[in-house]
This record gives structure tokens, C-alpha cells and sequence, in this order.
């Protein structure tokens, strides 16, 4: 699994982040994020982010369990759960587009 480094946006400029790229299922959909590991120069937090606009989707927390694509797909789950699909849609879609393709960095061993 490749190690990917992308931009999230801040209050100011960008920032460098670092993850891995998952496929994760939003309300019957299929999409490309970043599973966000935990740390880092900018204290990042691990987290789902939507690849192309960096933008957290969801926390990832420590009952979050399994491989990376696993953990990511619970925290959506439990995020969106119970919500209106249409308007978390609505979200995703006006996100601005900030990666359109990862940098890899390094190999996950």
C-alpha cells in the first residue's frame, strides 16, 4: 500500500497531510479518499478525508478497528448514519478541488 502526501485546506494556506488512498461506500456510493494517519509535523488527526477536495469526512477513532480501508469504512458509517443522504451529497459535491492526484511518498510495510 502506497503512502500518499496531499494537501487539506486551512483557515490560512494549505497544508501537508499524509495517508493512504482507500475506496470507501457514502450512502450506496462509491468513492476515492485518504485514510489520514494520526500525527505528524502539523499534528493531523487520523481521519477519512475526501481525496479530491481534502477535506475531513469523518474522525477515526480507536473502536474504529482493522486495516486501514476497514477503519475508514466504519467512521463513514457511523457518521452518516441516519442522515439525509441528499443533503450529505450536497456537501461532497460543492467541496473544491484541491488533489487531484496523490503524491506517493513511501511504501506502508
Amino acid at each position: 500500500m502506497m503512502i500518499w502526501q496531499y494537501r487539506y485546506p486551512t483557515n490560512g494556506p494549505t497544508r501537508l497531510a499524509f495517508g493512504v488512498p482507500v475506496d470507501v461506500f457514502v450512502l450506496g456510493r462509491q468513492i476515492r479518499a485518504v485514510y489520514q494517519f494520526q500525527g505528524g509535523d502539523n499534528d493531523q488527526v487520523c481521519a477519512v478525508v475526501h481525496h479530491a477536495s481534502g477535506r475531513i469526512m469523518a474522525r477515526v477513532y480507536d473502536h474504529h478497528t482493522g486495516y486501514p480501508q476497514q477503519r475508514a469504512q466504519a467512521a463513514l458509517d457511523e457518521k452518516t448514519a441516519g442522515k439525509d443522504p441528499a443533503t450529505v451529497w450536497k456537501v461532497i459535491d460543492a467541496a473544491m478541488v484541491l488533489n487531484p492526484v496523490g503524491s506517493v511518498v513511501g511504501v506502508l510495510r
